[in-house]
């Protein structure tokens, strides 16, 4: 897959002014941070043969992509940290940041009959940061996703709409945070929707530099 030199803004940017969004008394319950470096590909394995793609992922990464609704982390070379979502059957999301130079997936090339197809994602596609002791109530609101820590653990995936829209959600290992992907297009809503969600906690918000 062919290195872009060219970056999209931040999909928030021209939405979204950093700082702090709805009630002002006290700490904010939500801290958003938009990330903007990053780089995010599709996988798709062979449908009913993923035995390549699962190979390319052991010998670049030293991974098992995951089967289920999981996230699991890797890094190669060029990669200081990679997270790959399950993104349905023989399917996945790889994001890597800070975003790498050259051609970072360069492991699912050359695996013969029954490899993968790889598609730059990275310019479609915003990425959220939301963290707090309120996150998870303002998130509840938007999502159809039961968020409680017993059933949407560290390193779930969950493919969801967020206030119905297509979103990827999942639980980082560590913290107690959660992370999200949205379709760019959707951006302006997407915002308008977080806003309205937090406005009772306080929102602070700010932008990956």
């Amino acid at each position: 897959m062919a290195d872009l030199a060219l970056a999209a803004s931040p999909a928030l940017a021209g939405h979204a002014e950093p700082g702090r969004h709805g009630a002002r008394q006290g700490e904010a319950g939500v801290r958003i941070v938009e990330r903007a470096d990053f780089a995010l590909a599709a996988i798709l394995g062979r449908r009913g043969d993923p035995a390549p793609t699962l190979a390319a992922a052991r010998r670049g990464f030293a991974i098992d992509l995951p089967r289920k609704p999981r996230a699991v982390e890797g890094a190669s070379g060029s990669v200081k940290s990679a997270t790959f979502l399950w993104a349905g059957p023989d399917r996945w999301l790889a994001l890597a940041r800070p975003r790498p130079t050259g051609d970072w997936l360069a492991a699912f090339h050359g695996g013969g009959l029954g490899g993968p197809a790889l598609v730059d994602l990275t310019g479609g596609r915003g990425w959220i940061s939301i963290a707090g002791p309120r996150a998870r109530d303002a998130l509840a609101r938007l999502v159809a996703v039961d968020l409680d820590p017993r059933v949407f653990a560290p390193g779930d995936v969950a493919l969801t709409a967020l206030a119905h829209m297509p979103a990827t959600l999942w639980r980082p290992e560590a913290g107690d945070g959660f992370e999200a992907l949205f379709d760019r297009s959707m951006a302006g809503s997407i915002w308008r929707a977080l806003e309205h969600s937090c406005a009772a906690f306080g929102m602070d918000f700010a932008r990956e530099a």
